[in-house]
């Protein structure tokens, strides 16, 4: 089968019956038809030839931790190896961009090697770190991740104290600048302040609570 690549489209769609079905013929989901259509901590993004139904990206929402989980991917066996999956991930991707995530994250069984390496491919890298295994059939579980790259971004803070005149301040953290103040309000004490760097963007993930507002430095 072809595709007209020019015609593909990704986005956003609520679980339906359709989807699951399309899902569950490919793989023996852990989750019902009710409790799929009904969760709210599952996005759903379908790939599409005009209306004709290519692929399925099922992915939860890891606010806690920033991150985006990939629970299932699948294309229609009529229609693999034409390299669509690249289209699925790269909504993932800029999905998880969009709303300041750390990284994208997958579980694969290890003796789907199809699968692990369709995602190093992409970018992906295996987390040795983890060691577990699924529970039905004891296989060893295979974890990647892909980490979001940002040059820069724009991060809410709750500033401990009011304070006058702090826009364009320097931001620091361990005494190290990372960014400025862009907005600032009087009344909550909420600030927005643009991180610089994927180094500094990491710091302030980490320990958003040690950011300090400069009272000398200046970006202006």
């Amino acid at each position: 089968m072809t595709v007209d690549y020019n015609k593909l489209t990704v986005q956003l769609e609520p679980p339906t019956e359709e989807l699951y079905n399309f899902i569950s013929s490919y793989f023996n989901t852990y989750l019902d038809k009710d409790c799929f259509i009904n969760r709210n901590d599952l996005t759903i993004a379908t790939l599409k030839e005009d209306d004709k139904l290519l692929g399925v990206i099922l992915l939860k929402n890891e606010k806690e931790v920033q991150k985006i989980k990939i629970v299932y991917t699948v294309i229609d066996e009529k229609y693999r190896g034409l390299n669509l999956n690249k289209y699925l991930l790269d909504f993932t991707y800029n999905f998880a961009k969009d709303i300041n995530y750390k990284c994208l994250i997958a579980h694969i069984r290890e003796s789907n090697q199809p699968s692990i390496k369709s995602f190093i491919k992409y970018g992906f890298k295996i987390n040795n770190k983890v060691n577990k295994t699924y529970s039905d059939t004891k296989e060893k579980k295979i974890r990647v991740f892909k980490k979001i790259r940002y040059n820069s971004m724009l991060l809410t803070v709750q500033l401990e104290r009011k304070l006058n005149d702090v826009i364009n301040k320097e931001v620091k953290m361990d005494s190290i600048v990372i960014g400025k103040v862009v907005k600032y309000d009087t009344i909550t004490g909420e600030a927005i302040v643009e991180i610089f760097a994927e180094k500094s963007i990491d710091m302030a993930w980490k320990t958003p609570n040690n950011i300090g507002i400069s009272s000398r430095g200046n970006y202006e």
